[in-house]
């Protein structure tokens, strides 16, 4: 167990290494991780990452010979996150696959208003085991897609979700369509960046759609009510990550005004045995 107190120290010097996965890490998700090593070139942290049943290894390295090592010690299927471009093919020669390629999409000026059809409301804290439902029926549709549980839910929508928290998310909420009375499908969303010169920005973190209501136009008003909802506390622009296998998905980004980013882009590569 690693306390939060030698979470930090080891995080503070992972980002003085340069290349790492620690950036956007926080402790919560490694509390529990074995370190397997802790010098001024190399942080390892192996433990297991219960969403995508893996194990899942976070490092901090000057060269990747490290890291490929670690990873394939054991024979057992790993994950390697924040793999840089400039490392994917040596990664790749030492039998590596991607696991997932994630890129930024952004609107750098929102529309004066959305107009979503059908419009998404907010849920309450005791739907929260309904929208996981709908976020579990689109488990692994996209790579690195896992679905939420009814905990993730409610901490997110109480500002407790360690993400939230690290970014400094505020107005954290999940909106919901409906057919009847019968939920649909959600967006988790919240808005960042309140620091920033160009105003804050709404992040789409995730939407998902019941698998037999996919197509019929779901998906887009849930995103437009995301952008409403963000425009609604001040928002100027918007954020979202898409797996760059996802086409569907980045088809309608793209229609609704989402660009991707050719310079930030997360790689995720995989060790299987």
């Amino acid at each position: 167990m690693i306390s939060h107190e030698a979470f930090g120290a080891l995080k503070e010097r992972a980002l003085r290494i340069g290349c790492s996965s620690f950036t956007y890490l926080e402790y919560e998700s490694v509390k529990s991780y074995d370190v397997l090593a802790d010098s001024d070139s190399l942080i390892l942290l192996a433990g297991f990452k219960p969403e995508a049943d893996i194990r899942d290894l976070q490092w901090a390295a000057k060269e990747p010979g490290a890291v490929i090592a670690a990873a394939k010690r054991g024979g057992k299927e790993t994950l390697v996150t924040f793999v840089p471009e400039s490392w994917k093919a040596r990664f790749v020669k030492s039998g590596f696959n991607e696991f997932g390629i994630l890129r930024e999409y952004w609107i750098r000026q929102l529309k004066a208003s959305y107009e979503p059809k059908p419009a998404c409301e907010p849920i309450l804290l005791s739907e929260a085991e309904e929208a996981a439902a709908v976020s579990q029926s689109c488990r692994l549709q996209s790579r690195e897609f896992f679905g939420e549980t009814r905990e993730s839910i409610i901490a997110w929508m109480t500002g407790c979700d360690p993400q939230a928290l690290a970014g400094g998310s505020r107005h954290e909420t999940v909106l919901a369509c409906r057919n009847g009375s019968r939920m649909i499908g959600i967006v988790s969303t919240s808005l960042y960046g309140y620091d920033g010169k160009s105003g804050p920005i709404i992040w789409i973190r995730e939407v998902a759609v019941l698998p037999e209501f996919q197509g019929e136009g779901y998906g887009r008003a849930l995103v437009e009510s995301a952008l409403q909802y963000g425009l609604d506390h001040g928002a100027t622009r918007a954020f979202l990550l898409a797996d760059d296998c996802n086409t569907s998905a980045i088809v309608l980004y793209r229609k609704i005004g989402f660009e991707p980013s050719e310079d930030d882009v997360q790689i995720d590569l995989v060790y299987q045995p």
